[in-house]
C-alpha cells in the first residue's frame, strides 16, 4: 500500500520475555500508544519477579523430571482478562494484571465482580492446558503451595462423601456442591459443618480446610474455592 508498519507483539509476551531476562527486578516502564491519536499511559512498575513466579511454580509443582505439564510457550501466550491499557490502570503490572481470560467465570457467584460459578468442562486438549494454567496462576497468587495438595484432598473427600449417599438421594451431592460454590467463608464453614455431622470419614480434611481458609486473605478465598472446584471436576472425570 506504500505505507510502513511495525508488527506488534501481544503485551503479555513482552512482559514474559522481560521476566525471564530480569527475573529478580522491578522495572519502571514508560507506556504510550502511537497511532493516529497518540496516548500516554505514563510510568508503570513491572513486578517481574511476580510474573516469573508462574515458571517457578510450574517447575516446583508440575515438573516430573522429563517433561513439564506446561511449556514455556503455553505460559507466555495465554489470553489475559485485562488489556494492557486496563492493566496499567491497576497501578502496577504483576500477577494480578495477567489474570487468565475467562477464569473469573468459574469463581463462586458473588465472590468477586463478574464471577459466574460455572462448572469447568474437560472436553479437549485445550481444556486440560487451561486447567493447569489456571491452577498455576491461582497458586502463585495465593503463594502457598500446600494449598494445592489440600484442595485436592478436599475435592477427593467430597467425591467420597457423595458415594456414601443412599441410591437415588441427592442430599449429599447437593451439599457437596454447596461447599464448592461457597462465596463466603461463613457459608463454607457452615456447609462443612453439615457434612461433618454425617460423620464423614474425611472430617479431619474438612476441619483443616476451614482453618486454612479462615486465615487466608479475603481476596484469596474465591481463588482457593475455585481450586477446590477444579480439582473436584478433574478427579470426578477420572472416575
Amino acid at each position: 500500500m506504500g505505507n510502513l508498519a511495525i508488527p506488534t507483539k501481544p503485551w503479555l509476551e513482552i512482559i514474559m520475555a522481560l521476566s525471564k531476562k530480569y527475573p529478580n527486578k522491578v522495572i519502571t516502564a514508560y507506556s504510550y500508544n502511537l497511532s493516529q491519536t497518540n496516548t500516554t499511559l505514563g510510568f508503570i512498575n513491572l513486578y517481574l519477579p511476580e510474573v516469573h513466579s508462574l515458571f517457578d511454580f510450574r517447575d516446583k509443582l508440575f515438573f516430573d523430571g522429563k517433561q513439564s505439564i506446561l511449556s514455556d510457550e503455553e505460559i507466555e501466550s495465554f489470553n489475559t482478562n485485562y488489556t494492557f491499557k486496563s492493566a496499567c490502570k491497576l497501578g502496577v503490572i504483576g500477577l494480578k494484571a495477567i489474570e487468565p481470560d475467562k477464569l473469573r467465570q468459574y469463581f463462586p457467584i458473588g465472590s468477586m465482580p463478574y464471577a459466574q460459578g460455572k462448572e469447568y468442562k474437560f472436553n479437549n486438549e485445550e481444556s486440560y492446558i487451561n486447567y493447569e494454567l489456571y491452577k498455576i496462576w491461582i497458586i502463585a497468587m495465593i503463594n502457598k503451595t500446600e494449598l494445592l495438595e489440600l484442595a485436592t484432598a478436599v475435592a477427593k473427600a467430597l467425591i467420597e462423601f457423595e458415594r456414601t449417599a443412599e441410591k437415588g438421594k441427592t442430599v449429599y451431592s447437593n451439599l457437596s456442591k454447596e461447599v464448592r460454590k461457597s462465596n463466603k467463608i461463613e457459608v463454607f464453614g457452615q456447609k462443612l459443618k453439615e457434612i461433618m455431622e454425617y460423620e464423614s470419614s474425611d472430617n479431619e480434611v474438612f476441619r483443616k480446610a476451614f482453618v486454612e481458609v479462615y486465615y487466608l486473605p479475603k481476596d484469596s478465598f474465591p481463588l482457593f474455592m475455585t481450586l477446590i472446584d477444579f480439582e473436584y471436576t478433574y478427579w470426578k472425570s477420572k472416575n
